[in-house]
C-alpha cells in the first residue's frame, strides 16, 4: 500500500513543479508544448498500463488482504 502512494507521489511532483513554474511566470507553456507534452504523457501512460497488466497479480493481492 505505501509503495503504491509514494510511486504515485513521485509521478506527481515533476507535474506540480511544472504548474507551479508557469503560475510564477517562470514557464511558459504554449499550445504546441502542451500537445507535446500530452502526446508524450499519453505514449508513457499506455507503455505503464501494459506494463501493469502484465505483472499484475490479483491472486497475490487477493490473499494479502484476506
Amino acid at each position: 500500500m505505501w509503495e503504491a502512494q509514494q510511486i504515485s507521489a513521485l509521478l506527481l511532483l515533476p507535474i506540480i513543479g511544472v504548474m507551479i513554474s508557469q503560475v510564477k511566470g517562470v514557464l511558459y507553456l504554449t499550445v504546441p508544448v502542451n500537445l507535446i507534452a500530452g502526446a508524450v504523457i499519453y505514449v508513457i501512460d499506455v507503455f505503464v498500463y501494459r506494463w501493469l497488466v502484465r505483472t499484475l497479480n490479483r491472486e497475490r493481492i487477493v490473499t494479502k488482504l484476506a
